[in-house]
């Protein structure tokens, strides 16, 4: 049988779980409750991974002395709300029947002999569930799990404490309305990865590495509203795969790919706001403005400490102020740092990830999203006239770059960068013969201009230091690298303008 699963994931420390069960909220909502199972499932894959490979999750789950044979695909994962195919269905005791796969695709590739023969457990999951039966305030109806356990690769675990809400009927945007009353009272946080997913993280040892932002694939014939919820979806996805690097704390890129891309999402909100007329969209672009600003003073230490810093060191290696001044200002990256993964740690943040969760799902229940009559502005329309108001906009603010102060020159940047990412956003529009030689000549400038930012502030920084150790010293290499750099500006923002556009 065909089904698509649609659940919500939240993840919940151990500490937290007594005071959710007792929580008046959850029980308000309860119509039933369900006595605890232990369930024990097997995950299945050849020795080179190749169901994962196709996207493909295959299980044996043991219940109540039944066998369930489960297979997932991959569908889609937007702020811990998981739609996916999934079939499922009884089976004698560790015996696969692929017979009865609806999906023809699916069916051939499990059938498949190079496949079939070579199928072996590669991870267990074994975790104790307790399930109730909720109906919300809007009257959508839920299963409410909560799973303790763990889940088993080779001589690897990791444990499993998380709670589902699986939609049974109504509008899953509740779920998310759910979600963000709970952690009014429990610091839940939202799960992006399915234990599927963590079982073979834990198969594959995989190392945790900074998330770029990837192509967004638009078709002409998208709505507005259909065009937005693609590409804030492709920028929630590159937000949330950067959390646990911050968390870490180890490699600075995972804060720039973070900061990325809240600017991106907050690009797209900008864009799109007044077509949508989205009262929550502005809240969101407040919140996105709040966690951008905790994010932004870490990465500029982290530009002066990767960037700035170096060549003046390297110039001067025996400087010992330099050496004290690299000292002071590690110990200010610290400290934000740790301020950053408070932030992302924080309800606020949640709140956020939920909030922006549940007004896509909403956005796609609208009418707008998927009217396609002759007066709906079509996404490629939207696209045409949206960038080019961004172009001229830049052309005029851009005259005489080198003549305009720092304060200026970053208001350009700002509308560059925006600019950039609307483009990329719409790039899939459009020939890329056209759009590639725009968007290159468009980030020379940005570049240049970024430098020149950067430039200033690290002056700010620097002229900041309690203890100025090594500071006039490096304020001085600042100045002369910040005329090498006004020296490019004019050329290259005239190559930039040459180039035709490609809406």
């Amino acid at each position: 049988m065909s089904e698509r699963e649609v659940e919500l994931k939240l993840a919940i420390a151990e500490q937290d779980i007594w005071r959710l069960q007792r929580l008046p909220l959850l029980s308000a909502a309860t119509r039933k409750k369900f006595p605890g199972s232990t369930l024990k499932s097997i995950y299945y894959d050849t020795p080179d991974l190749r169901l994962k490979a196709h996207g493909i999750a295959l299980r044996l789950r043991e219940n109540h002395g039944k066998w369930l044979q489960t297979i997932k695909t991959e569908g889609r994962i937007t702020a811990g709300l998981h739609e996916r195919p999934e079939w499922e269905t009884e089976t004698a005791a560790n015996t696969f029947d692929f017979n009865l796969v609806p999906d023809h695709e699916v069916r051939k590739l499990l059938s498949d002999s190079s496949i079939h023969t070579q199928l072996r457990p590669v991870f267990l999951t074994e975790f104790k569930r307790f399930d109730r039966l909720l109906e919300l305030a809007d009257g959508t109806q839920c299963t409410f799990s909560l799973d303790r356990g763990s889940i088993s690769a080779a001589d690897k675990t990791s444990p499993i404490r998380e709670i589902e809400l699986e939609l049974i009927s109504g509008n899953p945007a509740a779920l998310f309305s759910f979600a963000r009353a709970l952690l009014e009272h429990i610091p839940v946080r939202l799960e992006q990865d399915s234990k599927a997913a963590r079982g073979f993280a834990l198969v594959s040892n995989a190392v945790l590495r900074p998330t770029k932002a990837t192509p967004i694939a638009l078709n002409k014939r998208m709505t507005v509203t259909q065009g937005f919820i693609e590409i804030a979806s492709a920028c929630l996805d590159q937000l949330t795969a950067n959390e646990a690097g911050v968390e870490l704390g180890q490699d600075p890129e995972f804060v720039h790919q973070m900061r990325v891309a809240t600017r991106r999402l907050r690009t797209a909100v900008r864009l799109f706001d007044q077509h949508i007329g989205s009262e929550q969209l502005a809240a969101i672009d407040t919140e996105l403005k709040w966690l951008g600003s905790q994010l932004g003073v870490t990465r500029d230490y982290d530009v002066f400490l990767s960037e700035t810093l170096p060549p003046i060191c390297a110039t001067y290696p025996n400087h010992t102020e330099l050496a004290q001044l690299r000292i002071d200002m590690e110990a200010l990256r610290q400290q934000a740092q740790t301020a950053s993964c408070a932030a992302i740690q924080s309800r606020r943040y949640q709140q956020l990830l939920m909030a922006t969760g549940a007004e896509l799902v909403n956005l796609s229940q609208s009418p707008n999203a998927n009217a396609t009559t002759k007066h709906t502005e079509s996404i490629l329309d939207f696209a045409q006239v949206k960038l080019g108001k961004q172009h001229q906009r830049i052309k005029q603010c851009a005259k005489h770059l080198v003549s305009l102060g720092a304060e200026q020159r970053h208001g350009v940047r700002i509308l560059g960068k925006r600019l950039r990412y609307a483009g990329e956003f719409y790039t899939s529009l459009f020939p890329a013969k056209h759009a590639k030689p725009y968007l290159h000549h468009l980030a020379n400038l940005q570049s240049v201009l970024g430098a020149l930012n950067d430039g200033a502030t690290a002056m700010t920084i620097l002229s900041q230091m309690h203890k100025p150790a090594g500071s006039a010293l490096a304020q001085a290499w600042v100045q002369g690298a910040q005329q090498a750099y006004l020296a490019q500006l004019d050329p290259i923002s005239e190559s930039f303008f040459e180039q035709r556009t490609f809406w």
